[in-house]
């Protein structure tokens, strides 16, 4: 899904009346260090697929990689 898509359809007020609010997740791309569109992990906090996965490597299982060097486990 594009960027554009995403923030066009956001509603942090709930303005349409649905009772359903949401607003898009600004985090900080760990390759680029530029801000992007949050999109995975828990409250789209993390960009891309491959920091997703580097995160849960080191955090749910202990496995280090160049995206996440963290050396326990």
């Amino acid at each position: 899904i594009a960027p554009a898509d995403i923030l066009a359809h956001a509603d942090p007020d709930d303005r349409d009346g649905d009772g359903i609010s949401g607003r898009p997740n600004i985090v900080g791309d760990g390759a680029s260090g530029e801000l992007t569109l949050g999109r995975f992990g828990w409250k789209a906090e993390t960009p891309s697929i491959r920091e997703q996965a580097a995160d849960a490597f080191a955090g749910d299982i202990g496995i280090s990689t160049p995206e996440a060097p963290k050396h326990w486990g």
